[in-house]
């Protein structure tokens, strides 16, 4: 049966180890969908870190007007915003991520498209904690 290759999308035999067109490494369906199920454990820990994260600065927000309280927010509600805005694109990437290693279980190849969406968001992430690292 053919079935293109992951890099480059030249058309191969299943038993081929190695593309012939670009000589890098065959992966079975098999493999694609271990590493599909990697990829949703990934990206639920994202979603669940996140969301526990949230809750967690959430109740320090939430006492932070409780003069007792040990811990405190000393912000304003837009630094709130952008802090949560950043848990909330990170949760989104873990979500794709999900998506992504779901489309690899059920179908047992990449999906190119999902693949570069996650790429792109992941690098958007890491850009974005550079420039406010640099700015704030």
């Amino acid at each position: 049966m053919l079935r293109p290759c992951h890099f480059c999308g030249h058309l191969l035999e299943e038993t081929y180890r190695v593309c012939i067109e670009c000589g890098r490494p065959n992966r079975t369906p098999k493999q694609v969908r271990t590493l599909g199920w990697v990829l949703v454990g990934i990206g639920a820990f994202l979603v669940v870190f996140m969301a526990g994260l949230s809750l967690v600065v959430g109740r320090i927000i939430a006492r932070s007007g409780n003069h007792e309280a040990t811990t405190r927010f000393t912000g304003d509600t837009s630094d709130a915003a952008i802090m949560f805005g950043i848990f909330g694109v990170i949760a989104l990437f873990g979500l794709l991520g999900m998506a992504a290693g779901a489309s690899q279980v059920h179908q047992g190849r990449v999906n190119r498209r999902m693949v570069t969406v996650v790429l792109v968001l992941g690098v958007a992430i890491f850009v974005g904690a550079q420039l406010s690292l640099l700015f704030l």
